[in-house]
């Protein structure tokens, strides 16, 4: 008892800090654990991603070997939600609960990360109290956890996989520096050290946030581990610390390249990267530096935030915007580089951040959306810049001082911490989420691409009158929107008007061939009972996407009304093939084959 004693009076101000970032983190960001899915990429996603559905071969194998699904290689984060749906269903509770047990866990990972950093930066120094390193990292924890930025991905589901990287990621950064200061080798190095290159693999196979992970490393062994002198980078111990960041670079490598090579051949939802002749080499290179400066000011300006921005769905390079963002940028860099030698941390965050951002620069997109959530894992480096600041003022002797700091501070915190809950609240459902964005745009073009999420919000809650005034104002505006003609044709589905459900499908498909619209129009004239026409209909939407087995099946249905029944069986089989889970294609696969019996 008295050593458990002892353990605790030694740690006592961790353990405080430690409960104040738990506690504040939950506070702001609690409200999540009542909001629904949102109709922004939970639909493609979670709730309405069939493969997620089944844990077993069939599943596990689309998991890890899909790249058309989503824009990066993300296996593990399938899985994820794969094993929760086993357990909770669709129960939207859950999935939101996980996203707040890891945000507020990647507080405290990020809390002790800056101890750590704290720690080895002040070797050699100076006795620091434990008072004032664990306020510092504390506040520096706190300024990360509760910052607006931080909404995203606390609060919708499918981003929620950045918590998920994020805190494999940072046990791998401190397994790693566990590793790195305790010496000589041991076997505890080791297996701290391997821990962090399987940790870091896992991370990058829920989500790549974490691509840049060996440069991280070794900004670390520059400065705060001092592991190398720039002065001695190739020495044979330089060299051996240079050998120790392999599994991570081939982690990071095969991740990346499974990721390039899903968007260079991509034929799902997403479209390829456009080529050099569409977006140059010089207006990728600006956009780069217009988004690596964004992120640097936007957390000093967290108001009026979205799910989407339309700063970059055009790129003028020598326009101002991009031309500061250049400046800002290369600016930066200098004054890092002048002050390498009396400011040596802060050279290293900006070049980790420099290095993080490479990924979310969309330098292989057009048009690119700087989204909130790609700040998640930069916006730790405004903590350590925070934490190295505040330490030195905690240290002074004068109590005034201290608590001048510490109320700078708190003034910062508040607000940020009111913003952030404030934010958190446009993802309790679909319709808030997109009145919002609504609100927030000023293009009018991307408003008219939204207004049918509306539209369609509406129509998942129920609210089928206001979903249909809200189609018909779309369709006063652009008599020929697809969205819209589509999902209002839906309502009217909903309704039994197949008349008017058949017009509307019908200019839709005048417009663009579509393997869904013909499916619908084919399920019009079905239901109908024209089933030529409805053949014709579900044919043209096999023919557009031959692996949609519901068409196959819809298909399969008409022949066999038809009576054609080897025909059936054949569409019968093959939707069966495509999804074997898909049970109304095995019914009747089994009631013809029953028919057909001696």
């Amino acid at each position: 008892m008295q050593r458990v004693t002892t353990i605790l009076r030694r740690h006592a101000t961790e353990l405080l800090a430690s409960v104040a970032v738990v506690v504040v983190t939950t506070w702001v960001f609690l409200p999540v654990t009542h909001f629904e899915f949102v109709m922004w990429d939970d639909d493609i996603q979670v709730y309405g991603n069939p493969h997620i559905r089944h844990l077993d071969g069939a599943g596990l194998r689309w998991m890890f070997t899909d790249v058309n699904h989503a824009l990066r290689y993300t296996p593990l984060s399938y899985l994820n939600w794969s094993i929760l749906y086993q357990v909770f269903g669709l129960n939207p509770a859950a999935y939101h609960l996980e996203a707040l047990v890891l945000h507020v866990g990647n507080a405290l990972l990020v809390f002790a990360l800056l101890r750590v950093l704290l720690v080895a930066a002040a070797e050699g120094q100076p006795h620091t109290a434990p008072t004032a390193l664990s306020a510092s990292a504390g506040l520096g924890a706190l300024l990360w956890a509760v910052h607006p930025l931080r909404a995203e991905v606390a609060a919708w589901v499918t981003q929620g996989r950045f918590a998920q990287a994020l805190f494999l990621f940072l046990v791998a950064l401190l397994c790693y520096t566990r590793a790195a200061r305790r010496q000589p080798a041991s076997a505890f190095t080791t297996v701290a050290y391997w821990t962090s290159a399987v940790a870091a693999t896992a991370s990058l196979l829920i989500y790549p946030l974490g691509a840049a992970i060996a440069l991280i490393l070794i900004g670390l062994d520059f400065y705060p581990l001092r592991r190398v002198e720039p002065a001695h980078w190739w020495t044979p111990s330089a060299r051996a610390r240079w050998l120790e960041k392999l599994p991570f670079v081939a982690a990071a490598a095969a991740a990346v390249g499974v990721t390039m090579w899903g968007r260079l051949h991509a034929t799902g939802f997403w479209p390829r990267p456009v080529g050099l002749n569409e977006f140059g080499l010089f207006p990728r290179l600006m956009q780069a530096f217009y988004v690596w400066a964004y992120y640097v000011w936007r957390p000093w300006v967290p108001v009026h935030l979205s799910p989407v921005y339309t700063h970059l769905l055009e790129v003028s390079p020598l326009s101002p915007r991009f031309l500061l963002s250049a400046c800002v940028v290369l600016g930066i860099s200098v004054v890092g580089w002048r002050l390498r030698r009396r400011i040596p941390g802060l050279l290293v965050v900006w070049v980790c951040y420099l290095g993080v951002m490479v990924p979310v620069l969309g330098l292989t997109e057009h048009p690119h959306y700087a989204n909130d959530r790609y700040a998640y894992l930069p916006g730790i480096g405004y903590s350590v810049l925070l934490a190295g600041l505040l330490l030195p003022r905690l240290r002074e002797p004068r109590v005034g001082r201290r608590l001048a700091a510490l109320g700078v501070v708190g003034v910062l915190l508040v607000p940020l911490g009111l913003l952030a809950r404030a934010q958190t609240t446009i993802w309790r459902d679909s319709v808030a989420l997109f009145t919002h964005v609504l609100r927030e745009l000023d293009d009018d073009t991307y408003r008219a691409r939204l207004r049918w999420r509306l539209c369609s919000a509406y129509r998942g809650r129920g609210q089928n009158d206001e979903a249909m005034a809200c189609f018909d104002r779309i369709l006063v505006d652009q008599p020929s929107h697809y969205d819209a003609l589509v999902l209002k044709a839906i309502l009217y589905l909903d309704r039994g008007d197949l008349s008017a459900a058949e017009e509307l499908l019908s200019r839709a498909s005048l417009d663009r061939p579509n393997p869904s619209v013909h499916y619908l129009l084919g399920d019009v004239y079905r239901r109908q009972q024209r089933l030529a026409e409805a053949e014709r209909a579900l044919t043209a939407s096999v023919q557009l996407d031959p692996q949609n087995a519901r068409a196959r099946e819809a298909l399969g249905r008409v022949l066999a009304a038809l009576g054609r029944r080897d025909d059936a069986l054949a569409q019968l089989r093959e939707a069966v093939r495509i999804d074997p889970h898909l049970t109304s294609a095995h019914e009747g696969l089994a009631r013809i084959e029953g028919e057909t019996a001696p």
